[in-house]
């Protein structure tokens, strides 16, 4: 048991001597700053979402390759040199203090960043967002606006809502306002807080659409129960067949879920 005891303290203080233990700090630390700052930047920049998970397995392949790189080599004023035996490294303690000075100065600014990082993102997301979740995942679509200068356009407008309604039905991670609930705020002028709380949603899709002959043209707007404007868009396409039309009405749908972080699982996504 004592030799046991004896063997792991000894191999406790080559990893420390070999500074392991400090590179293995910078990088844990490195990689959660590089992580944050891939998720902050994915929605601004319109990244693809898998973007986090290849950074995340890359982070995870290339970590027993750092340590084994720390374990042989060491960073010393001289520059990158293979690490000495214990025996052999009598003679260099004054490099080797120096050397150890600088890993904790880098190991106690990684910990400050991680922890002004973590504060950050409490602060700042639970005061920007702790209404907009009060509803959870939740959602109102308001009846679309006829800017067609043919009135008979009208029956199309409100079938091409209440498909993208039923789009957004089929995702069991969204709670989405029946059609006949949000019919009485057609044609009137209600400021979108008062029909989120009347509805108990966290948003409101509210659109408008012309359509003249196979050209139709549709803008939408993501409200979020504070009057914030979360995402809009315009789409300007030829309707040449029906299929054209569902495809469309299934990419709107499946933007305002990604805009409000819904979780589309494979199945629902293929009806």
């Amino acid at each position: 048991m004592s030799d046991n005891s004896n063997r792991l303290s000894r191999f406790w203080q080559e990893l420390k001597r070999r500074k392991v233990i400090y590179v293995i700090t910078v990088y844990a630390s490195g990689s959660f700053v590089l992580i944050e700052l891939v998720n902050n930047v994915l929605e601004p920049l319109n990244l693809p979402e898998h973007l986090s998970t290849i950074v995340i397995i890359s982070l995870v392949i290339a970590f027993p390759i750092v340590v084994i790189l720390s374990w042989i080599f060491d960073v010393t004023p001289k520059g990158l040199e293979k690490t000495k035996p214990a025996d052999a490294v009598e003679e260099e303690k004054e490099e080797v203090v120096v050397t150890s000075h600088a890993w904790r100065i880098a190991t106690y600014v990684s910990v400050v960043i991680i922890a002004g990082l973590i504060l950050f993102n409490i602060f700042t997301r639970t005061g920007l967002s702790a209404e907009v979740i009060e509803y959870g995942k939740s959602i109102a679509v308001l009846p679309f606006v006829n800017d067609s200068p043919a009135q008979e356009n009208e029956f199309f407008i409100n079938g091409t809502m209440e498909s993208i309604l039923n789009n957004l039905c089929k995702i069991k991670d969204l709670r989405v306002v029946s059609r006949s609930s949000v019919e009485q705020y057609r044609d009137t002028i209600v400021p979108i807080p008062e029909i989120a709380r009347a509805m108990m949603t966290g948003y409101i899709l509210e659109g408008s659409m012309q359509k003249i002959g196979q050209h139709i043209r549709i803008t939408v707007q993501l409200i979020d129960q504070n009057d914030r404007h979360v995402w809009s868009e315009q789409y300007d396409r030829e309707i040449e067949k029906l299929e054209d039309q569902f495809a469309l009405q299934s990419e709107i749908a499946e933007m305002v879920a990604r805009e409000i972080h819904a979780v589309v699982t494979p199945e629902e996504n293929k009806r």
